[in-house]
């Protein structure tokens, strides 16, 4: 009798341990084949850089409209005489779904005075340019260059989304001499604010 009743206590027990190292075995395993932390790794994490982050790896940073930094050093990247927008997402990152159409969006309004590099869930490409703002962003996700002169760490959620496709169409028009000029000119305020 009292050895049916540790039998009985016993295979709850057992169950619930073997469970936990299940867990505990899948967690190791887990960690064991995440990337080296030099490979960059879009995370839905947002992290903000420290200035003295900034100003080693690219100079001083200032905020110049929404959430986007200047590079006050930094020169205009051009593609075939067009500045460069990057924009670096996953469709599994709930801030990059909500990003991308808007700046896809705005950048459709430029086609012809800007190349836009649409990098939603194509995390090999543009390698240079990750590596080269990775200390930045740290592998998160969504991150735009606009012109290598402007950057933003996350999404414009805050703003919404009206405010969002005005401020990246006022850096879109900073980028191309206010080209095209219909798009542009209801804009000149807000492009004139921008260092």
């Amino acid at each position: 009798m009292n050895n049916s009743k540790t039998s009985g206590f016993t295979s709850p027990i057992l169950i619930l341990l073997l469970v936990v190292a299940s867990f505990l075995m899948g967690m190791i395993w887990t960690q064991s084949r995440q990337p080296e932390s030099n490979q960059a790794t879009p995370e839905t994490v947002q992290v903000t850089p420290s200035p003295a982050v900034e100003q080693q790896v690219l100079g001083e940073s200032a905020v110049s409209v929404g959430n986007f930094k200047v590079l006050t050093e930094a020169q205009i990247c051009l593609e075939n005489d067009l500045p460069i927008v990057y924009y670096f997402g996953s469709s599994t990152c709930p801030h990059c779904k909500w990003e991308h159409p808007v700046i896809s969006s705005a950048a459709e309004q430029f086609d012809g005075y800007l190349s836009f590099h649409d990098n939603m869930d194509k995390p090999d490409a543009d390698q240079a340019v990750w590596d080269q703002y990775a200390s930045l962003n740290r592998g998160s996700i969504p991150f735009i260059v606009v012109g290598c002169k402007y950057w933003q760490l996350g999404s414009g959620e805050s703003f919404g989304e009206e405010k969002e496709t005005e401020n990246l169409t006022a850096l879109f028009c900073k980028l191309t001499d206010n080209q095209p000029e219909a798009v542009c000119a209801p804009l000149q305020e807000v492009i004139d604010s921008i260092e």
